[in-house]
């Protein structure tokens, strides 16, 4: 099987793999949040584990790959873990550390997250993790979940465990399916968070469907924008606002209709968190889904 989203898709490990996740789950920076890195035998274990749960389960970690290059940059995917004394489906992911900070992870883990809604019927996906683990907690915020609760364990200390129920996929007990990208695009911006300033923010609006209804999200989130390049999203500064929530599907002209008004919602957002975006000085061309 294989998973695509705009810069990455997924696919099944191979033996094949073995050097590329070596630098991901050898590398002592990226595990620090784990008892310990992983040696080649290590990581050949691993690969064999999920190739297995393929044929087990219909799923497992899945290597993470660049559409520009097809390079493997690390893993992400659904696996049963044992979580507070329960077999619960966990969705994890590791990425390469000189691939962090771009926003991958969140992008490898929605993509599971919204195959897991439409492919499996578990009532709930999870993500734990070592509680001083704070990227991967943001991660998990970051597509939907919540924090669920902390429980003490030989391994972490302190696990820390987020969830999110199909029924509340939406925040409003309705059930949704997949997300949707309607539109996006970087501008300049001015806005202080976590005592770290933000000169970038990304403007998007998403469209989530099912069961008839739909609902449509504006979300600001503020990052560093260090410099030209540098479009390391964090999501410690992100902003939603529902627009629209009903009865429908998809229409070009309510979207359009949005677009109009995006700005104004968005500035909005931003005021109420002291911040401001300069749509006089975009970062890069709006892109349409």
């Amino acid at each position: 099987m294989m998973l695509e989203t705009e810069r990455l898709f997924l696919r099944e490990m191979t033996r094949a793999d073995l050097d590329a996740l070596c630098a991901v789950l050898g590398d002592p920076e990226n595990m620090q949040h784990y008892p310990n890195a992983l040696d080649r035998d290590g990581v050949r274990a691993w690969i064999a584990r999920n190739i297995r749960r393929y044929r087990e389960d219909g799923f497992g970690l899945w290597a993470v790959c660049r559409k520009d290059s097809g390079a493997v940059i690390g893993d992400c995917g659904m696996t049963m873990q044992m979580i507070g004394g329960e077999r619960l489906p966990e969705i994890g992911w590791h990425i390469r550390s000189d691939q962090q900070r771009r926003g991958y992870a969140k992008e490898a883990a929605k993509a599971v997250l919204q195959w897991a809604l439409q492919h499996t019927d578990f009532p709930a996906y999870y993500s734990y993790c070592r509680y001083t683990n704070t990227a991967s907690r943001k991660t998990a915020a970051a597509i939907g979940m919540q924090f669920d609760r902390e429980y003490p364990d030989a391994v972490n200390g302190i696990t820390y465990v987020s969830v999110i129920r199909r029924t509340d996929v939406n925040g409003s007990g309705k059930e949704y399916g997949m997300d949707i990208d309607v539109y996006q695009q970087y501008f300049a911006a001015e806005g202080c968070f976590s005592g770290v300033k933000r000169r970038g923010v990304s403007v998007m609006l998403t469209s989530s469907s099912g069961g008839g209804e739909i609902r449509y999200t504006l979300t600001a989130t503020f990052f560093p924008f260090e410099n030209p390049e540098d479009f390391s999203i964090t999501y410690d500064a992100a902003f939603s606002k529902v627009l629209y929530e009903g009865k429908g599907r998809r229409s070009r002209k309510r979207e359009q209709s949005m677009l109009e008004t995006l700005r104004g919602q968005a500035d909005i957002l931003a005021a109420e968190q002291h911040a401001e975006i300069f749509w006089d000085k975009p970062l890069n061309e709006a892109q349409y889904g």
